[in-house]
């Protein structure tokens, strides 16, 4: 099944270094965090580990609704991704 990407566009994308980084270590290591997706088949989070391993596993989250899905977004990656401020500016004003 192809995943679809409605809120791959609520964070800014990659730096190249980071990119990069990411394919390193998933061709060394393998996709170690299934792709969290929605019961219809949109990413809430993986949209680059799908864009590099688009057969990585995944797991589906449900019953959430549009507002949560944004909001699990956008707290699952501030977790992990260290954003300038001027990125987090962005993502809090809605631009990224």
């Amino acid at each position: 099944m192809k995943l679809k990407t409605p809120y791959a566009d609520l964070l800014p994308p990659l730096s190249w270094d980071e990119r990069e980084s990411l394919e390193v270590d998933i061709a060394e290591r393998g996709v170690l965090q299934p792709i969290i997706i929605d019961e219809d088949g949109n990413i809430l989070d993986g949209h680059h580990r799908y864009a590099i391993c688009p057969k990585a596993p995944t797991t589906v989250l449900t019953g959430l609704s549009e507002v949560e899905k944004r909001i699990f977004v956008l707290t699952n990656n501030d977790k992990r991704r260290n954003l300038s401020p001027d990125e987090k500016g962005e993502v809090a004003s809605g631009r990224s």
